[in-house]
Protein backbone atom coordinates (compact mmCIF):
# COMPACT_ATOMS: atom_id res chain seq x y z
CA UNK A 1 0.00 0.00 0.00
CA UNK A 2 0.65 3.28 -1.08
CA UNK A 3 1.46 6.56 1.14
CA UNK A 4 -1.51 8.16 -1.00
CA UNK A 5 -3.27 4.81 0.25
CA UNK A 6 -2.08 5.04 3.85
CA UNK A 7 -3.83 8.45 3.63
CA UNK A 8 -7.03 7.59 2.54
CA UNK A 9 -7.18 5.12 5.02
CA UNK A 10 -5.82 7.46 7.60
CA UNK A 11 -9.17 9.85 6.41
CA UNK A 12 -11.74 7.08 6.15
CA UNK A 13 -13.27 7.39 9.85
CA UNK A 14 -14.01 11.03 9.27
CA UNK A 15 -14.67 11.16 5.53
CA UNK A 16 -16.96 11.89 3.31
CA UNK A 17 -17.30 15.52 4.58
CA UNK A 18 -20.23 17.53 3.48
CA UNK A 19 -19.31 21.03 2.94
CA UNK A 20 -21.58 23.86 1.02
CA UNK A 21 -20.29 25.95 -1.33
CA UNK A 22 -21.38 29.55 -1.33
CA UNK A 23 -23.46 28.84 -3.79
CA UNK A 24 -25.50 26.73 -1.62
CA UNK A 25 -24.36 23.48 -3.93
CA UNK A 26 -23.14 20.94 -1.38
CA UNK A 27 -19.83 19.35 -1.98
CA UNK A 28 -19.14 15.36 -0.77
CA UNK A 29 -15.96 15.33 0.04
CA UNK A 30 -14.22 11.54 0.03
CA UNK A 31 -10.95 11.98 0.19
CA UNK A 32 -8.25 14.12 0.32
CA UNK A 33 -4.58 14.87 1.56
CA UNK A 34 -5.14 18.77 1.62
CA UNK A 35 -3.90 21.08 4.24
CA UNK A 36 -6.87 23.39 5.92
CA UNK A 37 -5.34 26.32 3.84
CA UNK A 38 -5.45 24.04 0.76
CA UNK A 39 -8.81 22.84 1.45
CA UNK A 40 -10.58 26.20 1.88
CA UNK A 41 -8.64 27.35 -0.95
CA UNK A 42 -10.24 24.41 -3.26
CA UNK A 43 -13.63 25.07 -1.77
CA UNK A 44 -13.26 29.23 -3.07
CA UNK A 45 -12.23 27.63 -6.67
CA UNK A 46 -15.33 25.74 -6.53
CA UNK A 47 -17.26 28.22 -5.36
CA UNK A 48 -16.59 30.60 -7.95
CA UNK A 49 -16.56 28.15 -10.56
CA UNK A 50 -20.17 27.20 -9.99
CA UNK A 51 -21.05 30.48 -10.17
CA UNK A 52 -19.65 31.55 -13.34
CA UNK A 53 -21.16 28.24 -14.71
CA UNK A 54 -24.53 28.63 -13.00
CA UNK A 55 -24.27 24.34 -12.76
CA UNK A 56 -24.00 22.11 -10.32
CA UNK A 57 -21.46 20.54 -11.75
CA UNK A 58 -18.69 22.43 -13.79
CA UNK A 59 -17.07 21.06 -16.71
CA UNK A 60 -13.29 19.96 -15.80
CA UNK A 61 -11.92 22.70 -18.12
CA UNK A 62 -13.58 25.39 -16.12
CA UNK A 63 -12.67 24.42 -13.33
CA UNK A 64 -9.28 23.80 -14.00
CA UNK A 65 -8.65 27.58 -15.13
CA UNK A 66 -10.02 28.64 -11.89
CA UNK A 67 -8.01 26.09 -10.17
CA UNK A 68 -4.76 27.48 -11.95
CA UNK A 69 -5.90 31.81 -11.16
CA UNK A 70 -5.98 30.70 -7.41
CA UNK A 71 -2.57 31.81 -6.20
CA UNK A 72 -2.83 29.32 -3.47
CA UNK A 73 -3.59 26.20 -5.83
CA UNK A 74 -0.58 27.19 -8.15
CA UNK A 75 -1.10 25.85 -11.83
CA UNK A 76 -0.66 22.05 -13.76
CA UNK A 77 -4.28 20.60 -12.40
CA UNK A 78 -5.32 17.40 -13.45
CA UNK A 79 -8.97 17.20 -13.38
CA UNK A 80 -11.33 14.09 -13.92
CA UNK A 81 -14.90 14.05 -14.24
CA UNK A 82 -17.20 10.71 -14.34
CA UNK A 83 -20.70 9.61 -13.54
CA UNK A 84 -19.24 6.47 -11.97
CA UNK A 85 -19.22 6.97 -8.21
CA UNK A 86 -16.90 3.78 -7.60
CA UNK A 87 -14.27 4.90 -9.98
CA UNK A 88 -10.49 4.72 -8.06
CA UNK A 89 -7.34 5.78 -8.97
CA UNK A 90 -3.81 5.33 -7.65
CA UNK A 91 -1.52 8.25 -8.91
CA UNK A 92 1.99 7.54 -8.58
CA UNK A 93 3.63 10.92 -9.12
CA UNK A 94 2.00 14.22 -7.85
CA UNK A 95 2.30 16.92 -5.70
CA UNK A 96 1.59 15.63 -2.31
CA UNK A 97 -1.41 17.85 -1.14
CA UNK A 98 -3.37 18.50 -3.99
CA UNK A 99 -5.25 15.65 -4.27
CA UNK A 100 -9.31 15.64 -3.60
CA UNK A 101 -11.91 12.79 -4.58
CA UNK A 102 -15.20 14.52 -4.09
CA UNK A 103 -19.13 14.86 -5.36
CA UNK A 104 -20.92 18.08 -6.71
CA UNK A 105 -24.58 18.00 -6.35
CA UNK A 106 -24.83 14.50 -5.54
CA UNK A 107 -24.40 13.96 -9.48
CA UNK A 108 -20.68 13.63 -10.76
CA UNK A 109 -17.53 12.44 -9.05
CA UNK A 110 -14.22 14.52 -9.26
CA UNK A 111 -10.72 13.96 -9.36
CA UNK A 112 -8.52 16.62 -8.72
CA UNK A 113 -4.49 16.85 -8.22
CA UNK A 114 -1.73 18.33 -9.54
CA UNK A 115 1.79 17.78 -11.25
CA UNK A 116 4.01 20.67 -11.13
CA UNK A 117 5.66 20.57 -14.83
CA UNK A 118 6.98 23.91 -16.20
CA UNK A 119 6.58 22.85 -19.11
CA UNK A 120 2.74 22.66 -18.69
CA UNK A 121 1.54 26.01 -20.59
CA UNK A 122 -2.03 25.47 -19.13
CA UNK A 123 -4.00 22.43 -16.96
CA UNK A 124 -4.64 19.04 -18.66
CA UNK A 125 -7.77 18.12 -18.35
CA UNK A 126 -10.36 14.86 -19.14
CA UNK A 127 -13.83 14.12 -18.91
CA UNK A 128 -15.59 10.69 -19.11
CA UNK A 129 -18.88 10.57 -19.08
CA UNK A 130 -20.17 6.57 -18.07
CA UNK A 131 -23.27 5.15 -16.56
CA UNK A 132 -22.72 3.81 -13.12
CA UNK A 133 -23.57 0.44 -13.94
CA UNK A 134 -20.64 -0.05 -16.42
CA UNK A 135 -17.13 -1.13 -14.39
CA UNK A 136 -15.27 -1.06 -17.00
CA UNK A 137 -13.68 2.20 -16.96
CA UNK A 138 -12.46 1.67 -13.35
CA UNK A 139 -9.28 0.53 -12.86
CA UNK A 140 -8.51 -0.92 -9.81
CA UNK A 141 -4.82 -0.73 -8.28
CA UNK A 142 -2.00 -3.54 -9.10
CA UNK A 143 0.93 -3.42 -7.73
CA UNK A 144 2.42 -6.06 -9.70
CA UNK A 145 2.58 -4.05 -13.21
CA UNK A 146 5.22 -1.97 -12.01
CA UNK A 147 3.37 0.79 -14.44
CA UNK A 148 4.33 4.45 -12.91
CA UNK A 149 0.90 5.47 -14.46
CA UNK A 150 -1.46 3.19 -13.05
CA UNK A 151 -4.25 4.86 -13.13
CA UNK A 152 -7.48 5.49 -14.93
CA UNK A 153 -7.28 5.33 -18.87
CA UNK A 154 -8.13 8.52 -19.47
CA UNK A 155 -5.89 10.31 -17.23
CA UNK A 156 -3.27 8.20 -18.46
CA UNK A 157 -3.82 9.21 -22.10
CA UNK A 158 -2.89 12.29 -20.67
CA UNK A 159 -0.07 11.40 -18.99
CA UNK A 160 1.94 9.73 -21.23
CA UNK A 161 3.93 12.71 -22.35
CA UNK A 162 7.27 11.50 -22.85
CA UNK A 163 8.56 9.95 -25.47
CA UNK A 164 10.90 6.56 -24.56
CA UNK A 165 13.43 4.56 -26.32
CA UNK A 166 10.78 2.08 -26.73
CA UNK A 167 8.28 4.54 -28.49
CA UNK A 168 10.61 6.17 -31.01
CA UNK A 169 11.51 2.51 -31.94
CA UNK A 170 8.12 1.31 -32.28
CA UNK A 171 7.92 4.36 -34.75
CA UNK A 172 10.37 3.68 -36.78
CA UNK A 173 9.34 0.08 -37.13
CA UNK A 174 5.84 1.17 -37.70
CA UNK A 175 6.80 3.60 -40.03
CA UNK A 176 8.94 1.04 -42.28
CA UNK A 177 6.33 -1.06 -42.09
CA UNK A 178 2.88 0.84 -43.23
CA UNK A 179 4.52 4.07 -44.04
CA UNK A 180 2.57 7.30 -42.89
CA UNK A 181 -0.61 5.00 -42.18
CA UNK A 182 -0.42 6.34 -38.48
CA UNK A 183 -3.88 4.93 -37.86
CA UNK A 184 -2.65 1.33 -38.95
CA UNK A 185 1.08 1.74 -36.76
CA UNK A 186 -1.10 3.12 -33.46
CA UNK A 187 -3.43 -0.45 -33.97
CA UNK A 188 -0.20 -2.44 -33.94
CA UNK A 189 2.24 -0.51 -31.45
CA UNK A 190 1.22 0.62 -27.80
CA UNK A 191 2.21 4.20 -27.55
CA UNK A 192 0.24 4.92 -24.37
CA UNK A 193 -2.53 6.53 -24.97
CA UNK A 194 -1.20 9.11 -28.20
CA UNK A 195 -3.14 9.50 -31.35
CA UNK A 196 -2.23 9.59 -34.94
CA UNK A 197 -1.82 13.30 -34.54
CA UNK A 198 0.95 12.83 -32.20
CA UNK A 199 3.17 10.29 -34.06
CA UNK A 200 2.84 12.52 -36.86
CA UNK A 201 4.22 15.15 -35.17
CA UNK A 202 7.15 13.14 -33.87
CA UNK A 203 7.76 11.72 -37.00
CA UNK A 204 8.15 15.00 -38.55
CA UNK A 205 10.83 15.93 -35.80
CA UNK A 206 12.86 12.75 -36.10
CA UNK A 207 12.82 13.61 -39.99
CA UNK A 208 13.81 17.07 -39.29
CA UNK A 209 17.38 15.66 -37.07
CA UNK A 210 18.41 13.90 -39.41
CA UNK A 211 18.01 16.58 -42.11
CA UNK A 212 19.77 19.20 -40.12
CA UNK A 213 22.65 17.30 -41.06
CA UNK A 214 22.48 17.90 -44.76
CA UNK A 215 23.90 20.86 -46.32
CA UNK A 216 23.93 22.22 -49.86
CA UNK A 217 26.66 24.55 -51.64
CA UNK A 218 25.50 27.07 -53.12
CA UNK A 219 27.32 30.22 -54.64
CA UNK A 220 30.20 29.24 -52.77
CA UNK A 221 27.82 29.42 -49.28
CA UNK A 222 26.23 26.84 -46.89
CA UNK A 223 22.76 26.49 -46.69
CA UNK A 224 20.50 24.78 -44.11
CA UNK A 225 16.79 23.96 -43.90
CA UNK A 226 14.59 25.32 -41.72
CA UNK A 227 15.66 23.25 -38.69
CA UNK A 228 19.14 23.93 -38.80
CA UNK A 229 20.90 24.57 -36.23
CA UNK A 230 23.50 27.60 -36.35
CA UNK A 231 25.65 25.63 -33.62
CA UNK A 232 26.73 22.78 -36.10
CA UNK A 233 27.92 25.23 -38.78
CA UNK A 234 31.77 24.26 -39.40
CA UNK A 235 34.15 27.20 -38.72
CA UNK A 236 36.04 26.13 -42.19
CA UNK A 237 34.71 24.55 -44.88
CA UNK A 238 36.85 21.80 -47.03
CA UNK A 239 36.46 21.86 -50.57
CA UNK A 240 37.14 18.88 -51.38
CA UNK A 241 34.42 17.10 -49.14
CA UNK A 242 31.63 19.79 -49.91
CA UNK A 243 31.86 19.35 -53.98
CA UNK A 244 30.27 16.46 -55.17
CA UNK A 245 31.53 13.97 -57.45
CA UNK A 246 28.47 13.87 -59.67
CA UNK A 247 28.76 16.87 -62.06
CA UNK A 248 26.71 17.32 -64.37
CA UNK A 249 29.13 18.27 -67.75
CA UNK A 250 26.41 21.10 -68.71
CA UNK A 251 26.75 22.67 -65.17
CA UNK A 252 28.71 25.72 -64.03
CA UNK A 253 30.40 25.31 -60.67
CA UNK A 254 29.36 28.23 -58.70
CA UNK A 255 31.53 31.46 -58.53
CA UNK A 256 34.25 31.50 -55.31
CA UNK A 257 32.87 33.80 -52.83
CA UNK A 258 36.10 34.93 -52.16
CA UNK A 259 38.24 37.40 -54.48
CA UNK A 260 41.72 35.29 -56.48
CA UNK A 261 44.26 37.56 -58.02
CA UNK A 262 44.34 37.61 -61.86
CA UNK A 263 47.30 35.36 -63.17
CA UNK A 264 49.86 36.51 -66.20
CA UNK A 265 48.14 34.24 -68.31
CA UNK A 266 44.69 35.36 -67.32
CA UNK A 267 45.37 39.40 -68.11
CA UNK A 268 46.95 38.30 -71.11
CA UNK A 269 43.68 36.01 -72.10
CA UNK A 270 41.88 39.06 -71.54
CA UNK A 271 43.98 41.34 -73.26
CA UNK A 272 43.74 38.80 -76.72
CA UNK A 273 39.74 38.59 -75.98
CA UNK A 274 39.15 42.33 -76.46
CA UNK A 275 41.00 42.20 -78.93
CA UNK A 276 39.53 39.86 -80.40
CA UNK A 277 35.98 40.61 -79.57
CA UNK A 278 35.79 43.83 -77.71
CA UNK A 279 33.82 44.08 -74.90
CA UNK A 280 31.75 41.39 -75.54
CA UNK A 281 32.27 39.68 -72.15
CA UNK A 282 30.05 36.51 -73.09
CA UNK A 283 32.42 35.63 -75.44
CA UNK A 284 35.71 36.27 -74.00
CA UNK A 285 34.38 34.25 -71.01
CA UNK A 286 33.27 31.28 -73.19
CA UNK A 287 36.38 31.48 -75.61
CA UNK A 288 39.45 31.62 -72.80
CA UNK A 289 37.88 30.52 -69.79
CA UNK A 290 35.75 27.24 -71.11
CA UNK A 291 32.83 26.06 -70.37
CA UNK A 292 33.14 25.95 -66.71
CA UNK A 293 34.73 29.30 -65.82
CA UNK A 294 35.83 30.56 -62.48
CA UNK A 295 35.44 33.74 -63.21
CA UNK A 296 32.29 36.17 -64.63
CA UNK A 297 31.69 38.47 -66.97
CA UNK A 298 31.64 41.19 -63.98
CA UNK A 299 34.94 40.62 -62.74
CA UNK A 300 36.35 40.64 -66.86
CA UNK A 301 34.90 43.97 -67.11
CA UNK A 302 36.19 44.97 -63.95
CA UNK A 303 39.34 44.00 -64.44
CA UNK A 304 39.52 45.50 -68.20
CA UNK A 305 38.90 48.98 -66.14
CA UNK A 306 41.36 48.26 -63.81
CA UNK A 307 44.13 47.39 -66.37
CA UNK A 308 43.18 50.40 -68.34
CA UNK A 309 43.30 52.81 -65.52
CA UNK A 310 39.69 53.29 -65.85
CA UNK A 311 38.57 51.60 -62.49
CA UNK A 312 37.23 55.93 -60.89
CA UNK A 313 36.58 56.76 -64.01
CA UNK A 314 32.64 56.37 -63.58
CA UNK A 315 32.07 56.49 -67.31
CA UNK A 316 30.01 53.81 -68.29
CA UNK A 317 30.26 51.64 -71.41
CA UNK A 318 27.65 50.16 -73.47
CA UNK A 319 28.43 46.09 -74.05
CA UNK A 320 28.66 44.76 -78.12
CA UNK A 321 30.82 43.47 -80.28
CA UNK A 322 33.23 45.77 -81.92
CA UNK A 323 35.80 45.75 -84.33
CA UNK A 324 39.52 46.35 -83.20
CA UNK A 325 41.64 47.26 -86.63
CA UNK A 326 45.59 46.13 -86.09
CA UNK A 327 47.11 44.24 -83.32
CA UNK A 328 47.79 47.00 -80.48
CA UNK A 329 45.86 47.85 -77.81
CA UNK A 330 45.79 51.67 -78.47
CA UNK A 331 44.49 51.33 -82.00
CA UNK A 332 41.08 50.96 -80.78
CA UNK A 333 37.57 51.99 -83.32
CA UNK A 334 34.74 53.60 -81.79
CA UNK A 335 32.44 51.17 -80.07
CA UNK A 336 36.07 49.11 -78.80
CA UNK A 337 36.84 49.14 -75.23
CA UNK A 338 38.09 52.20 -74.09
CA UNK A 339 42.04 53.26 -74.64
CA UNK A 340 44.93 54.74 -72.78
CA UNK A 341 44.50 57.90 -75.60
CA UNK A 342 40.77 58.40 -74.93
CA UNK A 343 41.54 58.43 -71.31
CA UNK A 344 43.49 61.07 -72.06
CA UNK A 345 41.33 63.25 -73.87
CA UNK A 346 38.34 62.78 -71.71
CA UNK A 347 40.38 64.13 -68.93
CA UNK A 348 41.55 67.44 -70.84
CA UNK A 349 38.19 67.89 -71.62
CA UNK A 350 37.63 68.08 -67.95
CA UNK A 351 40.40 70.29 -67.34
CA UNK A 352 39.58 72.48 -69.61
CA UNK A 353 35.56 72.73 -68.18
CA UNK A 354 37.22 73.44 -64.98
CA UNK A 355 39.32 76.15 -65.74
CA UNK A 356 35.80 77.31 -67.92
CA UNK A 357 33.90 77.56 -64.47
CA UNK A 358 36.82 79.18 -62.57
CA UNK A 359 36.41 82.53 -64.75
CA UNK A 360 34.74 85.40 -63.88
CA UNK A 361 32.44 87.69 -65.51
CA UNK A 362 30.66 84.98 -67.83
CA UNK A 363 33.65 85.38 -70.26
CA UNK A 364 35.74 82.58 -71.28
CA UNK A 365 39.37 82.09 -70.76
CA UNK A 366 41.56 81.12 -73.32
CA UNK A 367 42.77 77.79 -72.94
CA UNK A 368 46.34 77.50 -74.32
CA UNK A 369 48.49 74.91 -74.58
CA UNK A 370 47.44 70.91 -76.58
CA UNK A 371 44.04 71.42 -78.41
CA UNK A 372 43.81 75.08 -78.14
CA UNK A 373 40.39 77.32 -77.93
CA UNK A 374 40.25 80.77 -78.77
CA UNK A 375 37.79 82.79 -77.12
CA UNK A 376 34.84 84.18 -78.57
CA UNK A 377 30.89 86.06 -76.95
CA UNK A 378 29.35 83.03 -75.30
CA UNK A 379 25.90 82.57 -77.30
CA UNK A 380 22.33 83.49 -75.80
CA UNK A 381 20.17 80.59 -75.24
CA UNK A 382 17.81 81.68 -78.22
CA UNK A 383 20.81 81.91 -80.76
CA UNK A 384 21.71 78.19 -79.45
CA UNK A 385 17.98 76.95 -80.29
CA UNK A 386 18.12 78.63 -83.44
CA UNK A 387 21.05 76.77 -84.19
CA UNK A 388 19.93 73.45 -83.22
CA UNK A 389 16.62 73.94 -85.39
CA UNK A 390 18.83 75.02 -88.69
CA UNK A 391 21.40 71.93 -88.52
CA UNK A 392 17.90 69.63 -88.35
CA UNK A 393 16.65 70.90 -90.92
CA UNK A 394 19.92 71.72 -93.20
CA UNK A 395 20.24 67.64 -92.16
Amino acid sequence: MGELDQAMTMRSSTLPEIHMLTTGVPCELHDHDLSPTGLRALLSALSRAVAFTNTTAPPPPVLAEYFDKDPALLSGWFIFRSTDKELMCDISEYDVGTYARFFLGRQYLYLTFRRHNPNLQSAIVQEEESSSDSGSDSVKVDEDEGDDLSCSPHIRRRLAMRWTDEDLNNLRSGVAQFGKDWQAILNTFDFRGRNTRALSERWHRLNATSASEHTERRGGRRYRNKYSRVSRIPSTVSVEQDVPDNIPESGRLPVCATQRFYSEVEEQNLREGVARFGSDWNKILSTYWGANPERSTKSLAKKWRVLNGLANDGVVYESGPASVSGGGDDEVDEGSAPSAAAHETRTSRRSLSSSLRRGSGGDPITASGQGQIQSEAMPSPQTVQWSKRTRRSTS
